[in-house]
């Protein structure tokens, strides 16, 4: 019976390469470099296969393609079709959740670092990443939103100002429009710092369009009608207020300094140049005058040189028409 065992043995050896050990508990199977640990009867390019070049271990498909691989010495897997989990696919820390063949610095990283899912580049830099805990995403590149971008908190430009992310279009438009486009690309062209342009629509044409503008080079805020040309500026690097067209006010003016009209640097509290002065009504003077030959009336002056006028004197409380006040060519006195 003994030497029934051993014949068989020594068949199986010779048909199979097989050695079964004399432990009537456990068997090993022992194979050779890049052979079959087993194979399927029908097609024997199914089985289980030892890669002894790569050093891993391969489950083969009917036309002897690996379909499953496993390194012998990583433990690295690598699977052919999709993976249909019935629970949880775990990652370690600071590992990937998956990586690209070719190069595998591309893939899924978790940093437990610093808590995030980060997309990787070819050389392993993160390019997008979001934060575990608060959300926080940071992009490294352009975001291409194709429906509705929506949110409750802030859109930022870094603390670089224009130099981080645009929380608009690069060009720094804005429009909100009626039937149509607001016209601030094409009846504006602003060259240097600008910072932005605001645009309404109220009507059906670009004519109905109003515009609120804001710049560094010198305007601090503007405001202008497309239809009748009338503008105003805010804050310029010259005046506080820079107007086109005309005004309108409602209500009183107070000003503290001198008006010019015609002048841009009036020397006097009203200051008049290149045309007439029309008053309808009553004109007052009001000098406050009691004493002294210093005279409030009309005076007359020819290219900056004084002429004459007609004067009040405080202390001889008369009118006079002079050419010099020492010297009247006419005094009415009021006793």
């Amino acid at each position: 019976m003994k030497t029934l065992r051993i014949i068989t043995a020594v068949i199986l050896v010779c048909l199979f390469g097989l050695y079964i050990a004399p432990n009537a508990n456990a068997q090993t199977i022992i194979i050779g470099p890049d052979q079959y640990a087993f194979q399927y009867s029908v097609n024997t390019n199914f089985g289980l296969y030892f890669n002894a070049t790569n050093s891993r271990y391969e489950f083969k498909n009917g036309s002897g393609q690996r379909v499953w691989s496993t390194h012998a010495t990583t433990g690295d897997t690598w699977i052919r079709g999709n993976i249909e989990p019935q629970g949880a696919l775990q990652v370690g820390a600071n590992k990937y959740a998956f990586q690209y063949s070719v190069n595998t610095n591309y893939g899924l990283f978790f940093n437990a670092t610093d808590t995030r899912y980060e997309f990787r580049t070819s050389s392993g830099a993160p390019v997008w990443y979001v934060h575990a805990n608060t959300g926080d995403v940071v992009a490294s590149g352009d975001i291409q939103a194709l429906g509705s971008l929506t949110g409750n908190g802030d859109c930022s430009s870094g603390s670089a100002g224009v130099t981080g992310l645009n929380c608009l279009d690069a060009s720094g438009y804005l429009g909100v429009q009626g039937a149509n486009d607001f016209a601030g690309e094409d009846s504006l062209d602003i060259f240097g710092d600008e910072i932005g342009v605001l645009g309404i629509s109220t009507g059906t044409t670009t004519f109905d369009n109003y515009g609120v503008l804001g710049f560094s080079n010198g305007v601090g805020v503007g405001a202008w009608h497309e239809t009748s040309g009338n503008r105003v500026d805010l804050a310029t690097s010259t005046n506080a207020i820079d107007a086109t067209g005309n005004s309108s006010l409602d209500g009183d003016v107070y000003i503290s300094g001198n008006l010019g009209v015609g002048v841009s640097s009036p020397t006097e509290k009203v200051h008049v140049t290149g045309g007439n002065i029309q008053l309808d009504g009553w004109n007052y003077f009001d000098g406050n005058i009691t004493s002294s030959v210093q005279n409030t009336g009309f005076r007359v002056y020819n290219q900056g040189t004084f002429k004459g006028g007609l004067f009040y004197s405080g202390t001889d409380d008369a009118f006079f028409l002079a050419r010099n006040f020492s010297v009247p060519a006419l005094a009415i006195d009021q006793n």
